[in-house]
């Protein structure tokens, strides 16, 4: 009756489906078949090797139910989603730890048990890891991963995929230290062929990557083996008995995996202990999964949503989790392989998960025919992939400096373990990211009192200062976010300017935070440390744009006011700030008397036609004295005369809505106010308010006539 019911679903799927997208989904079916005898092999080692079956069985289930959902429901409608290869070795890491750590001491079941639990846990926490990470938009983070880091945690995949191929071909871990074990004739005639057919599909592949090559070298290969054992006379038996086939590998029907129903005898404290494993196959499957759908993106030329496939993988591991499926997600060769035949679309990914489970419903003891040396072989082929594209590839790709750091992580992995490697990469990151972001120039721009102004008009005179003297102060406009290594830039720079003996005696030291996003306590260091080198040197700190988070660390370390630096809301009031300390310093002497003794006329006779004295300009204007406070003009108004400053200060505000005002310019003594809407006949743009008593000229339209009138000149 079973059989009856998968003919009548394949008759009905035949009729929707194109010959392209048939021949496609055998091929990764028939792969996906293989990779999950490979994969039980490698998780379900010695000590729990009778698990194999039914890690077969989990690893079909897996494809079925997980592979489905992701044709459905992926972003990419190519999605082909297996039981990870590049998880498996981690997995098998941690069976072998579990063993080891229970053997002598717990019951053959519970072992299994507690295996198959490890494999279940690490599911749920890569599910809830894929889907958060989802959920919050944390999709592009691959963007930010250095690829050196990536090129490194793939490359020692690929040497944990060499070992355990071996292990599966031999039924012994491969160990540097042991090598030479491997060349005895017994051993080494176990593996030798399956180096022949790992190597020997590689070289096709990477000659001519035709999607029929694997599957027909797959095939050539069996037919081989059991021609030439059959010549020999050698029975299926022997071959199981001398090691070359797996054990009789009993169909687990879907009905019979519990789960987490069959989990009563589990050593949750044991799996506790494997924490490190647990977070290398979520750091393993989170990198691997963006970058193979970063892969697929460039190779279909097509757009995917990592984050919205992040949640729906998360979503997809979380239910298997419950089946006790293997950690799952994209493939990226598979994946390719229906793109290759023009079958890409979701049909194929359907009908390959369809396929999958016909295998597990009819039974998969047919698999334990495939000869070990073609399942290690695979995962050789697959181990040589990766050690290949980042090992050799990788000398004309990387730099000199990311091809060290790939190495070194490999080296790590292959001699200590892979957690260490991880943990290499991990501080390798961290400082490559520290180093990188110390060679970006925080400083974006740095220039002087004497080419930078605030928005204050002032006289001649006190420009001319400005322009001598303005080299006393030296502004550096800050950038990014600031560390030890960044903020080093700034003292160093500092310094720099006061050994210079070409420049003025540096006085003022302005530091603009506008286009600063933050900084450490490191940072905040450097800068005591240049507070310190101001009060030894004799310049002032003074800062602008402070955010508060940035403004409270400065002044938890005391860099406040209240200690002498000048902390100003902008550029502008810093800058304005700074001009007066510089002018000030002129106070009483003959320069800033010659200043303020200077009436109207006589700070125009400096700009005056030499055909008219400016003195007969009295005639016209008349002499308006405006106390501090008071309003010269207000916003909106008509524009009926202009204003000739003579003395004191006025500013210029714009009133915005809600009562509140923005200061546009502020102006001193030397001055013109209202000229702009006297000539263009515009109501006042502005409001005009005394900051300190002023003595105006005021120039009236009637005024403006009759003097056009009598002295044209």
């Amino acid at each position: 009756m079973l059989s009856n019911s998968i003919r009548a679903i394949f008759r009905g799927a035949a009729k929707g489906f194109s010959l392209p997208v048939w021949v496609a989904a055998l091929v990764t079916a028939g792969m996906t078949c293989i990779l999950s005898v490979s994969v039980a092999t490698l998780v379900f080692g010695a000590g729990v090797s009778d698990c194999v079956p039914y890690g077969i069985s989990l690893g079909l289930l897996t494809a079925a139910l997980l592979g489905g959902w992701m044709a459905g429901f992926s972003s990419f409608p190519g999605n082909i989603t297996i039981p990870q290869d590049r998880i498996a070795p981690i997995l098998g890491l941690m069976s072998a730890a579990i063993v080891g750590r229970m053997q002598g001491a717990a019951a053959p079941e519970e072992m299994a048990q507690t295996v198959l639990a490890s494999v279940l846990v690490s599911s749920l926490a890569l599910g809830l890891a894929f889907y958060l990470l989802g959920r919050f938009g944390f999709g592009e983070m691959i963007r930010f991963i250095p690829y050196p880091v990536v090129g490194g945690f793939l490359a020692g995949s690929g040497w944990l995929l060499v070992v355990g191929s071996f292990r599966v071909m031999t039924g012994h871990a491969f160990a540097l230290a042991e090598w030479e074990g491997f060349f005895k004739a017994g051993t080494a005639i176990h593996w030798l062929p399956g180096v022949l057919f790992g190597g020997g599909l590689f070289l096709l592949m990477r000659r001519r990557p035709h999607f029929l090559v694997m599957p027909g070298m797959l095939v050539l290969g069996i037919v081989l083996f059991y021609g030439v054992t059959a010549g020999l006379g050698i029975s299926v038996e022997a071959l199981r008995e001398k090691g070359w086939l797996l054990k009789a590998l009993p169909g687990v029907p879907v009905w019979q995996l519990h789960g987490v129903l069959g989990l009563g005898k589990v050593h949750w404290e044991v799996i506790g202990e494997q924490w490190g494993f647990i977070l290398a196959v979520l750091l393993t499957g989170i990198v691997s999964l963006l970058l193979n759908a970063t892969a697929l993106e460039v190779a279909a030329e097509c757009e995917i949503d990592f984050d919205h496939d992040l949640r729906v993988t998360g979503a997809a591991n979380l239910v298997g989790s419950a089946l006790g499926c293997f950690p799952a997600f994209i493939s990226t060769s598979l994946s390719r392989l229906p793109l290759s035949l023009g079958a890409m679309g979701r049909k194929t990914g359907l009908l390959s998960a369809l396929l999958c489970g016909a295998v597990l419903l009819a039974g998969s003891a047919f698999l334990s025919l495939v000869p070990k040396f073609l399942v290690g072989g695979l995962l050789l082929f697959m181990g040589i992939g990766f050690l290949v594209e980042w090992l050799i590839d990788g000398i004309g790709r990387l730099a000199k400096s990311d091809y060290i750091l790939v190495v070194a992580i490999v080296g790590v992995i292959g001699t200590v373990g892979y957690l260490p490697g991880v943990a290499v990469g991990v501080i390798a990151a961290s400082a490559l990211f520290v180093l990188e972001c110390s060679r970006v120039e925080v400083v974006m721009r740095t220039t002087t009192g004497a080419e930078r102004r605030s928005r204050i008009d002032r006289s001649e005179a006190h420009l001319k200062i400005l322009r001598e003297r303005g080299g006393e102060l030296a502004i550096l406009k800050l950038q990014g976010f600031l560390f030890f290594g960044s903020a080093q830039r700034v003292l160093k720079g500092v310094k720099g300017r006061l050994a210079d003996p070409a420049l003025p005696t540096l006085r003022l030291v302005l530091l603009d935070f506008k286009s600063v996003h933050g900084l450490d306590s490191s940072a905040v260091q450097t800068f005591v440390r240049l507070r310190s080198l101001g009060e030894r040197s004799g310049f002032r700190i003074v800062l602008s744009h402070l955010k508060r988070r940035v403004r409270e660390k400065f002044a938890a370390q005391g860099i406040s006011e209240k200690e002498g630096i000048g902390i100003f809301p902008d550029r502008d009031y810093a800058l304005e700030w700074c001009e007066e300390e510089i002018l000030r310093r002129w106070k009483g002497t003959a320069v800033e008397e010659a200043v303020a003794e200077e009436t109207l006329f006589a700070h125009l006779r400096n700009h005056w036609p030499q055909v008219s004295d400016p003195g007969k300009l009295a005639r016209y204007l008349e002499e308006l004295e405006v106390p501090e406070g008071g309003v010269l003009l207000r916003q909106g108004e008509a524009s009926e005369e202009l204003y000739f400053l003579e003395s004191g200060w006025v500013c210029v505000e714009i009133e915005l809505p809600g009562g509140k005002t923005a200061r546009l310019r502020q102006m001193e003594g030397g001055t013109v106010v209202g000229e702009l809407g006297f000539y263009l006949g515009t109501p006042r743009s502005a409001t005009v308010r005394v900051t300190a008593k002023a003595v105006f000229h005021r120039l009236t339209r009637e005024g403006l006539r009759r003097m056009e009138r009598e002295e044209p000149e």
